[in-house]
């Protein structure tokens, strides 16, 4: 089942601690579930997101704090000056708490969801089949999970909003490996079957341990490719 959190969950419908805490928690109970069985994406990215969101809340609410404070005092013992502030409203007060106990939640599951994608991509190998040609820009990959070559066609993309490099993967076929059928014996077939790629680079990946394909594997797969490419271009 796929449970979302809305981006203002923390100040809808009545403002009550123990609502939202209780919220917060049945949510964070499905993203365990999504991490302990290997689904990194798009769990990973909604985690990160809602940290980004509290953090942008966090930083716009100081500013107001900051902007509408009105000196009501002095405090002789901490000798300093008292302000009247939003923070006083009984609403303030009760999303302050929401939100300091949200943020090392968000911070500890974003932790979570970078272990496991640190632990799929050790567990990923790769390397160039036959000779590296001087363009790595495209080309193909072929994924061995459990003896079966899941095979694709990757090029790199520039995203233009963000100017970064995306690895555009598409699949081609999925086949059984065995002593006859290896990377090198794939990597001919793609040359004859695709002749429209001049000397087009052809990796090899070896992938130890099973997570699911599309919401693990190809998402760290996408990365360590613009990675690998870039270290021994």
């Amino acid at each position: 089942m796929d449970k979302k959190l809305s981006p203002i969950w923390f100040i809808e419908k009545n403002i009550d601690f123990e609502y939202q805490k209780y919220i917060l928690l049945d949510y964070l109970q499905y993203v365990d579930l999504m991490f302990a069985n290997g689904l990194l994406y798009p769990t990973l990215s909604e985690i990160e997101y809602h940290q980004k969101n509290l953090e942008s809340f966090i930083k716009t609410r100081e500013l107001i704090v900051s902007g509408t404070r009105e000196l009501k005092g002095f405090d002789f013992e901490k000798m300093t000056l008292l302000y009247d502030t939003p923070q006083d409203t009984p609403d303030f007060i009760a999303i302050n708490n929401i939100i300091n106990y949200a943020e090392p939640k968000f911070q500890e599951y974003c932790l979570k969801g970078s272990h496991l994608y640190q632990e799929i991509e050790k567990n990923i190998s790769m390397r160039y089949v036959g000779i590296v040609p001087p363009d790595r820009n495209y080309g193909f990959l072929i994924m061995n999970i459990d003896n079966y070559a899941h095979i694709y066609s990757y090029e790199m993309c520039r995203i233009t909003i963000e100017n970064e490099f995306y690895v555009k993967l598409d699949e081609i076929d999925i086949q059984r490996m065995n002593f006859t059928n290896t990377y090198e014996h794939i990597k001919l077939d793609l040359l004859n079957k695709f002749t429209q790629y001049t000397n087009p680079a052809v990796i090899a990946a070896d992938i130890f341990k099973t997570y699911p394909l599309k919401e693990g594997i190809i998402p760290v797969i996408r990365r360590k490719i613009s990675a690998y490419l870039n270290k021994n271009a």
